[in-house]
C-alpha cells in the first residue's frame, strides 16, 4: 500500500501514541478521578493515531478503513468526557447506572451506523477522495445521523463547559484554579471543532479537532503529574480517611455506596459481592434500625449486629447527613465504630450480676434456713426448754439438714470459683474405673440406709482424658441427685461406653423421674426445690455445676426420663489420648 507522507500525520501519529501511553501511565499511577481522566485522553490519542492513518492513506479503501477505527475514539469521547466531569465535579467514584446507558446511545448507535454505512447512507451520503491538494484528502457528504451525533458532540462538549462554569460559584479558593485550568483546556477542541464545521481549515478538510484534543490532553496531564491538578480530595483528606481506625462508608442520594476506606474491608469482610455501587440494605439486610436511621434522613447513632463466620460483631454507626448548596439531601457518611468488646464485656457483666444475685439468694433462704433451725434447737437445749429425749427425737432431721447445707455449700464454692474468678483445667489422664468406684463407696451407706441397689459395671481400665477433681465433684452430684430421688427396691448402675475419641458415662436409676417441664429447667441456672423421696431438699445447683465442668473438659451432658419411670444422666469426656494413640499405631494399614 502507498503511502500518502504529510506532516499532519506524522505529527499526530507521535503525539496520538504519546498520549495514548500516557494514559496508561496515568491509570496505573494515580486514581479516583485521575483515572477517569486516562480514559479521556487514550480515546483523545486513538483519535488521533487513527485519523493520522487516514491522512497517510492515499486511496478510498484504506481511508475508510482508518475512519471507522477512527470513530470509536471520536463517539466514545464525549462520553468519557461527561463522566470525568461528573467525578470530578461531585467528588464521589463513578457508579454506573441505569441513566448512563441511556447517554451511551446516541454513541453506540453512531459507532454502528459509520461501520454499516455503505448498506444504507444513513451517516454519510458519499465519500470521495480529494487528490487535488498536496496529499489525497477525504471529502464527505453527510446524512441526517451526522447531524444527529454532531449535535450530540456538542451537546456534551457545552454541558461539560457549564458543570465546570458552575462550579465556580461555589468552590473552594484552593480548587478555583483546578477547574479553570481544565475549563480552558476543554474550550480549545471546542473552538478548533467550531471552525472546522464553518470551513475554516488549515488546509483542505483537515480536521484540527485532534490537534486540539492532543493540546487538551497534553495541558490537563501535565498539571496532573506534575502538580496534582485533579486531586480535588487532598492529600491530607485522604491520609485521614484511609487512617481512621473506624470504618466509613460514602452513601449517594439513592443509598447507594460510593466510596469507602479500608477499615470497612474488615466490617462487611462476610461478604463475597462487590460494595462500590452496591445498595446499603443488601449489604446488610437484617440492619433494619440502621435502614430506618438513614431513612430518616437526619444525624443519628445507631447500633447494629453483624454475623460474620458465625460469630457476632456489634458496631455503633453514627449517621451523618450531607447536604447540596440548597439544603437538599445529598447522601450520607456511615462510620462504624467497632464496640464488640465493650459490648461483650457488658453482657458478660449483666450475666455475672444476674448469677451474684442469684448465688446470694440461694445463701440468704437455702443456706441460712438449715443453720438457723439449727442454732435454735442448740439454744433450746441450752436453755433447757426440751429435755435430751426429745433433742435426740430431732438428730436425724438435723444430721440431714447439715448433709444437705454441707453439700451445697460444696457446690456454691465450686461454682462460684468457676463463674467468678474462672476454674484452672489441669486434665491428665487417669481411670475413670477408680473415681466412680471411690464414689459408690462414699454413697453405699446412704444407698443402704434407704434400701437402694448401687454398683458399677465398669470392670476394665476406662482411660480419660480430665480434670480429676472437676469429674469426680460431676460423678458425685449425678450420684447423690439419684440416691435423693429413689426409694426402697430401686437400683443405682453406673456405666461408661468407649467409642473412638471419646467415653460416654451413664448414671441410670429406676427412681421418680421428671417430666418436662423440670428437665427443661435442670441445666440452667435457676433456683427451684425438688423434694426427694424422704423429702430431701434440693436446688439444682449441683447439675448447673456439672453441666459446666463437663463443657470445660469438652464434652456435653443431657437425660432421659420418664416420670415414675426413672432417669438416664448421660455425659460424655476425652477419652485418654495416648491410648487412642497407641491403638493407632498398631492398627494394620489397608
Amino acid at each position: 500500500m502507498q503511502l500518502s507522507l504529510n506532516p499532519y500525520a506524522l505529527i499526530l501519529s507521535v503525539s496520538g501514541l504519546a498520549t495514548i501511553i500516557l494514559s496508561v501511565i496515568i491509570y496505573n499511577r494515580l486514581k479516583s478521578a485521575e483515572r477517569s481522566f486516562a480514559f479521556v485522553i487514550g480515546l483523545a490519542g486513538w483519535w488521533a493515531l487513527t485519523y493520522a492513518g487516514e491522512l497517510f492513506s492515499s486511496n478510498l479503501t484504506a481511508i475508510k478503513f482508518w475512519l471507522q477505527l477512527e470513530y470509536v475514539g471520536i463517539t466514545m469521547l464525549p462520553l468519557a468526557l461527561l463522566l470525568f466531569i461528573h467525578v470530578f465535579i461531585f467528588k464521589q467514584k463513578l457508579v454506573i447506572r441505569p441513566f448512563h446507558a441511556w447517554i451511551a446511545l446516541i454513541p453506540v448507535s453512531t459507532l454502528v451506523l459509520v461501520f454499516t454505512n455503505d448498506y444504507h447512507h444513513y451517516y454519510y451520503k458519499s465519500l470521495t477522495v480529494n487528490t487535488g491538494g498536496a496529499f489525497p484528502l477525504l471529502r464527505i457528504e453527510p446524512s441526517f445521523w451526522y447531524y444527529v451525533f454532531t449535535g450530540y458532540f456538542y451537546a456534551a462538549l457545552t454541558w461539560s463547559i457549564y458543570l465546570l462554569a458552575t462550579a465556580f460559584k461555589t468552590a473552594d479558593r484552593i480548587y478555583i484554579k483546578q477547574k479553570k485550568t481544565i475549563l480552558y483546556a476543554l474550550v480549545i477542541p471546542w473552538v478548533f471543532n467550531i471552525l472546522y464545521k464553518l470551513g475554516v481549515r488549515a488546509e483542505q478538510n483537515i480536521d484540527l479537532t485532534p490537534f486540539a484534543f492532543i493540546a487538551t490532553s497534553i495541558i490537563i496531564s501535565f498539571g496532573l503529574l506534575r502538580y496534582k491538578l485533579l486531586d480535588i480530595i487532598p492529600a491530607a483528606r485522604e491520609k485521614i480517611f484511609e487512617s481512621m481506625q473506624d470504618g466509613v462508608l460514602v452513601l449517594d442520594a439513592y443509598d447507594k455506596v460510593i466510596d469507602k476506606n479500608s477499615q470497612m474491608g474488615g466490617v462487611l469482610s462476610h461478604l463475597s459481592k462487590t460494595i462500590i455501587g452496591a445498595d446499603l440494605f443488601s449489604l446488610l439486610p437484617n440492619a433494619h434500625q440502621l435502614e430506618q436511621g438513614v431513612r430518616e434522613r437526619r444525624k443519628n447513632t445507631i447500633e447494629i449486629e453483624v454475623e460474620k463466620n458465625g460469630s457476632k460483631n456489634y458496631y455503633e454507626v453514627d449517621i451523618n447527613i450531607l447536604t447540596d448548596r440548597t439544603s437538599d439531601y445529598s447522601g450520607c457518611i456511615l462510620i462504624f465504630n467497632n464496640i464488640t468488646r465493650r459490648k461483650k464485656d457488658a453482657i458478660s457483666l449483666t450475666a455475672l450480676n444476674e448469677q451474684k444475685d442469684r448465688l446470694f439468694s440461694i445463701i440468704a433462704h437455702d443456706v441460712r434456713s438449715p443453720l438457723v433451725n439449727i442454732t435454735d434447737m442448740i439454744r433450746l437445749i441450752d436453755e433447757q426448754v426440751i429435755s435430751e429425749t426429745e433433742f435426740k427425737t430431732y438428730l436425724p432431721e438435723l444430721s440431714k439438714n447439715l448433709n444437705y447445707t454441707s453439700s451445697l455449700l460444696d457446690n456454691l464454692l465450686h461454682w462460684s470459683k468457676s463463674r467468678l474468678k474462672g476454674e484452672v483445667i489441669n486434665p491428665v489422664n487417669l481411670d475413670i474405673r477408680k473415681i466412680v468406684k471411690h464414689e459408690i463407696a462414699y454413697y453405699q451407706q446412704k444407698a443402704n440406709e434407704k434400701g437402694i441397689y448401687l454398683s458399677s459395671t465398669i470392670e476394665d481400665e476406662t482411660g480419660v482424658f480430665v480434670d480429676a477433681e472437676m469429674i469426680q465433684l460431676v460423678i458425685r452430684n449425678l450420684i447423690g441427685n439419684a440416691i435423693k430421688y429413689c426409694s426402697k427396691e430401686d437400683y443405682i448402675i453406673v456405666t461408661a461406653t468407649v467409642d473412638a475419641d471419646k467415653v460416654t458415662i451413664c448414671i441410670k436409676d429406676t427412681g421418680s423421674g421428671m417430666n418436662s417441664e423440670i428437665v427443661e429447667k435442670l441445666f440452667m441456672f435457676e433456683t427451684f426445690t425438688i423434694r426427694g423421696t424422704n423429702n430431701e431438699q434440693g436446688t439444682g445447683l449441683g447439675l448447673q455445676l456439672c453441666k459446666d465442668f463437663v463443657e470445660k473438659n469438652n464434652g456435653k451432658i443431657w437425660v432421659t426420663t420418664e416420670l415414675n419411670a426413672g432417669s438416664k444422666f448421660y455425659f460424655t469426656v476425652p477419652a485418654d489420648h495416648t491410648k487412642i494413640l497407641t491403638t493407632a499405631a498398631v492398627e494394620p494399614a489397608n
